[in-house]
């Protein structure tokens, strides 16, 4: 308690005390007190020691079991953590409010092996704690196949981010078929390049062609005039067409024939059935842990969420496969439309195919704007060519008009005066003027 520092009495008797005279405090009582409120206002505060210099103060004594880098990694992901009680439940229940997929791949990575998980066991001491990185390192070996789950958790996490990445480039490769096959310029580009091949192969076994495959179209610009360097058979064909008939690009490009050419089908396929066998081990391991774990909220937490997951994640896996061979026979089916022998057509793959199609398409495209610009400027140049001409020919007409005008306003300024002066001369008019 604080200290009061007052000068104390101490009453002798009464009958001890001369004449047994009497004082005030023979008649004063202390009252009881509220203890826990005064200790509450008037309790000391209790003063830490100061260490004195060179000396430490003694630190609690815990146990520690991982090395130093991995207790230090656990230490970081805490501080990223929720509580560790919310992060423990969590995991049971598979919350995903709880937990992100950030924090699922965190507590893999720094999930104790099989080594440590028995070292830590095995260091376990009710008088020393655990220091805090090993001692929730310990605490999550305590739920049956922690491992498992959450190794079932973060695949479902990245499950519809997967199936997005083979879905989507299936999708545009089947678009770019159906487009390719209703695009209407390529028939009209393809006519030229027919034309001018065939006229340049004339009288060779090259000549005389009905067509050609269509991996030919990246040598049309490596032809080159040899009247000027700088023109080549792609910006001759390019002019040629554009003479003939400036709104054939309207129709613009093919949309998808870049993202296309983005990701090989057989690369597609690998993930198809890479992710396939996923959903199977992640089944598999699912079905182990529902049958072994006794506890209601464990097996729960398996069957409401991972079972039924799982037997979706193997619906869209089968809808994959369907979809990827719809998209190849369609692919197929494009190569032979545009002459590929079926046999050739089997090696050629989409990224190849798609890839020279749009290469040679932006270069065609540029081209034809570049026409359209020179096409935009003559027309400007003829416009203000004829704006030109009409504004000299307005000056001329207005020059003249004023020219007539000042004619005719010489003829008014001839008056009477004027008239006299030549009929009689100059005497006359200094007489009449006298007069």
């Amino acid at each position: 308690m604080k200290s009061f520092f007052w000068d104390r009495l101490i009453i002798a008797p009464k009958n001890s005390r001369p004449n047994q005279a009497t004082v005030i405090w023979d008649f004063i009582q202390e009252p009881s007190l509220d203890i826990s409120e005064f200790e509450k206002h008037f309790a000391a505060i209790q003063k830490k020691e100061k260490d004195k210099p060179g000396e430490l103060s003694p630190q609690k004594k815990t146990i520690t079991v991982g090395d130093g880098k991995k207790s230090n990694a656990i230490a970081i992901m805490m501080s990223k953590l929720p509580d560790p009680s919310v992060v423990l439940s969590a995991i049971i229940a598979l919350d995903d409010d709880k937990l992100s997929l950030e924090n699922i791949e965190a507590l893999l990575d720094n999930m104790p092996t099989v080594e440590e998980t028995k070292a830590l066991q095995a260091a376990k001491n009710p008088a020393i704690p655990f220091d805090k990185p090993d001692h929730f390192a310990c605490q999550l070996t305590t739920i049956p196949f922690v491992a498992e789950r959450l190794k079932c958790w973060n695949f479902m996490k990245n499950f519809e981010e997967k199936q997005k990445d083979l879905f989507i480039p299936l999708c545009r490769i089947k678009s770019a078929c159906y487009q390719l096959k209703a695009y209407e310029p390529m028939k009209i580009i393809l006519g030229m390049i027919l034309a001018c091949g065939n006229y340049l192969n004339g009288g060779t076994s090259r000549g005389q062609a009905d067509g050609f495959l269509l991996k030919n179209l990246v040598k049309v610009a490596d032809t080159k005039s040899q009247f000027d360097k700088n023109i080549n058979l792609l910006i001759f064909i390019a002019k040629q067409l554009y003479a003939q008939n400036s709104k054939m690009m309207n129709y613009g490009t093919v949309p998808d024939l870049r993202e296309a050419a983005r990701v090989p089908m057989l690369d597609i396929n690998y993930g198809i059935q890479s992710l396939s066998s996923e959903v199977k081990a992640m089944k598999a391991t699912a079905n182990i842990m529902a049958d072994s774990l006794k506890r209601q909220d464990e097996e729960i937490s398996i069957k409401n969420k991972v079972l039924i997951f799982m037997d979706e994640a193997e619906k869209t896996v089968k809808h994959l496969s369907v979809l990827f061979k719809e998209t190849t026979a369609l692919f197929l089916d494009a190569l032979m439309w545009y002459g590929w022998p079926e046999s050739l057509a089997q090696t050629v793959t989409n990224d190849q195919f798609f890839g020279d199609l749009h290469c040679f398409m932006e270069s065609f495209l540029h081209l034809w704007r570049s026409e359209e610009s020179s096409e935009e400027r003559r027309n400007f140049e003829k416009m203000l060519e004829k704006k030109i001409r009409l504004e000299a020919s307005l000056r001329k007409e207005h020059t003249t008009k004023e020219l007539n005008n000042n004619g005719e306003s010489r003829k008014e300024a001839v008056g009477p005066r004027a008239t006299l002066k030549k009929k009689f001369g100059k005497f006359h008019m200094t007489s009449t003027s006298t007069l």
